[in-house]
């Protein structure tokens, strides 16, 4: 059953390993927060030199994983228990 609500979705690039091509996936975003959650719409994320080593293989994590950690954004969302947007 739906509410009628449209579905919210997110694009990322998605690091799948080394030597492979990102990929560009779509992701469904949750139609209510839960406590202690914030939607933030990013506008732009950068990569540091741990993300850059992981990509070349040299630090190994788990795939699939979306690669980028210091974001610029706005927050669209909060969980009801968050007290301010400031």
């Amino acid at each position: 059953p739906t509410s009628g609500r449209r579905c919210l979705t997110a694009r990322a690039q998605v690091f799948v390993g080394p030597d492979k091509p990102f990929e560009l996936r779509e992701f469904e975003l949750p139609s209510v927060l839960r406590e202690g959650e914030v939607l933030v719409k990013v506008h732009l994320a950068s990569i540091c030199g741990s993300d850059l080593h992981t990509a070349a293989g040299k630090r190994f994590e788990d795939t699939p994983l979306i690669l980028g950690h210091e974001g610029v954004g706005t927050v669209v969302g909060i969980g009801k228990d968050i007290m301010s947007r400031s």
